[in-house]
C-alpha cells in the first residue's frame, strides 16, 4: 500500500480556490431564506451526488476533500492548502485540498430542480507539471473526508452556504513495518521510521490517529512512545514537491539496559470505529561490531529482502585469510551481521581499476558467527558484471562485479544475490 504522490498547479489552485471559497462563505448570510442546497445525498460507491437547486443559482461548485488532524493541519495551511474551516456552530476541521476531489460548473440543464453529477478524483502527484491519475472511490485513501456542495457566487446569491457531507473510507492502515530501534549514549531508546512509511500515509494510505511504540524487555514493556503530531515541512528539488516528517526520529525515556535483548513493537491506531489499527514488529540494530578488513575487495553482493538490504563484502584479514562480512540492514542500519571464511582457487586482480576477481569464479562460503541462522554456510557464488551509476553530466555507467546466487535463505525468506543494474536513483 505504498503509492505516493503529488497534486499541483492548475488543479491545486482550482481545488484551493473551491475550498477557500466554501470556508469565507460559510459565515451564513444576512438573508432569511438559506442558500445552502438541501437534501445534499453522496453515494460513498461511486462518488456521484444530488441535492435541490436553489431559485437564482446559475452553477454549483462541490468539493471533496479530506480532514486531517490539528497538528498537520496547521503545518500543511502554511505550505500547501490545508484551510481550518468551521462546518458546524463550535464545529472547525482542517480539510486539505489533495486527494480531493471536484466538479465545477454544474448546472441544472434539465429544469427538474435537481443538480446531480460525480465527482472526480486523482491520486496525489509530486509532479509539478502533470495531475495524478483519476481514482475510483474504492481507490480512495483510507479516512474521513467531506463533501461541500454550494451554489457559485453571482448577483442574485452574492454569499453562498454551503452544505456538508461527511463520509469515512474505512479499512485497516498501512503497516507500520521497517521501524528501527538503538540505544544512545544516555541509555534511551530512539526509532526511526522508515523513510517512505509517514509520507505514504499522509498522501496515499491514509494517517494513522497516534503511532504507538511499544519497548519490551522479553517479560513486561519497559518504555512506551506516543506520537499524535504529524507534522511536515515540504520540500522542493526541481519539478517535484514531497513532505519531511519532523517526528522522523523518536527517543524514548527510560534509561535501558544495554545487556538486554530488548523487542520493539509499533501499533498505528485507528480511529476506533471503521479505520482499524495495525501493527508490526520493529528491529533493534546490532550490537555485533563489524570485522576489520586489512584488505578490502571491490568485488561485492548486494541483495532485497523484504524490508532488509543485504551487503556481502569480501577481503583479507590482518593474517592474510580470505574473510565475509554480510550485513542486513533496514533504512540504513545494521539489524544482523554474519562473518566467516570463503574459499576459491582464483587470484584477485587489477580489472578496470577494480582490485577483484574475474567474471565466472566461484567462492565458496563457511560462517563462523551470526547474529541469526546462517544465510551463506556452505554457499558457492559466481562473480558477475554488473552496472553502476557514475557522476558527471551526462552520468555515466560504471562496470562493477558483484557475487551472485539464488535460492540462499534469510529467516525462511528466499535471497537471491545478482547483478547490480545502473539506476539514475528517481
Amino acid at each position: 500500500m505504498e503509492k505516493c504522490k503529488y497534486i499541483f498547479q492548475k488543479k491545486w489552485i482550482l481545488i484551493a480556490i473551491i475550498i477557500m471559497t466554501f470556508a469565507l462563505s460559510g459565515c451564513g448570510t444576512s438573508e432569511e431564506v438559506s442558500t445552502s442546497p438541501q437534501n445534499l445525498s453522496f453515494n460513498v460507491s461511486n462518488g456521484s451526488f444530488s441535492f435541490d437547486a436553489i431559485e437564482g443559482a446559475d452553477t454549483y461548485l462541490v468539493g471533496v476533500s479530506k480532514i486531517i488532524n490539528a497538528s498537520t493541519g496547521e503545518i500543511l495551511e502554511g505550505i500547501n492548502g490545508a484551510v481550518l474551516t468551521e462546518i458546524a456552530e463550535g464545529n472547525s476541521e482542517y480539510l486539505w485540498s489533495e486527494q480531493s476531489g471536484s466538479a465545477t460548473g454544474i448546472a441544472d440543464n434539465d429544469r427538474d430542480g435537481v443538480i446531480s453529477g460525480t465527482v472526480v478524483f486523482r491520486e496525489f502527484s509530486n509532479s509539478a507539471t502533470t495531475v495524478g491519475a483519476v481514482l475510483s472511490m474504492t481507490e480512495l485513501p483510507l479516512g474521513h473526508y467531506i463533501v461541500q456542495a454550494m451554489a457559485a457566487s453571482n448577483e442574485e446569491i452574492q454569499n453562498p452556504e454551503p452544505a456538508y457531507y461527511e463520509f469515512t473510507v474505512g479499512g485497516t492502515l498501512e503497516s507500520p513495518e521497517g521501524f528501527v530501534a538503538q540505544i544512545n549514549e544516555q541509555g534511551n531508546i530512539q526509532i526511526t521510521a522508515p523513510n517512505n512509511y509517514y509520507f505514504s500515509c499522509l498522501t496515499s494510505t491514509g494517517l494513522p490517529n497516534k503511532i504507538i511504540i511499544e519497548v519490551s524487555d522479553g517479560t513486561s514493556v519497559v518504555d512506551t512512545i506516543e506520537i499524535s503530531d504529524f507534522s511536515y515541512t515540504n520540500e522542493v528539488l526541481g519539478p517535484t514537491k514531497s513532505y519531511n516528517f519532523t517526528n522522523q526520529t523518536v527517543t524514548g525515556t527510560a534509561v535501558l539496559d544495554t545487556s538486554i535483548p530488548y523487542s520493539i513493537k509499533v501499533t498505528a491506531k485507528g480511529d476506533g470505529g471503521e479505520i482499524l489499527d495495525s501493527s508490526a514488529a520493529g528491529y533493534m540494530a546490532t550490537s555485533t561490531e563489524s570485522t576489520e578488513f586489512a584488505t578490502l575487495y571491490d568485488t561485492y553482493g548486494e541483495a532485497t529482502v523484504g524490508v532488509f538490504d543485504l551487503k556481502l563484502l569480501i577481503g583479507l584479514d590482518v593474517d592474510g585469510n580470505q574473510i565475509y562480512e554480510l550485513d542486513a540492514s533496514v533504512n540504513g542500519v545494521d539489524i544482523y551481521k554474519e562473518f566467516g571464511t570463503y574459499e576459491t582457487e582464483a587470484a584477485v586482480e587489477l580489472i578496470d581499476e577494480l582490485t577483484t576477481y574475474p567474471e565466472g569464479v566461484i567462492l565458496t562460503f563457511y560462517t563462523s558467527k551470526s547474529d541469526i541462522g546462517p544465510v551463506l554456510d556452505g554457499a558457492t557464488m559466481n562473480v558477475v558484471i554488473g552496472a553502476s551509476m557514475g557522476g558527471g553530466m551526462p552520468p555515466v555507467t560504471n562496470t562493477v562485479y558483484n557475487l551472485a546466487a539464488e535460492g540462499l535463505s534469510m529467516e525462511g525468506n528466499q535471497v537471491n544475490f545478482e547483478a547490480s543494474v545502473a539506476s539514475m536513483g528517481f
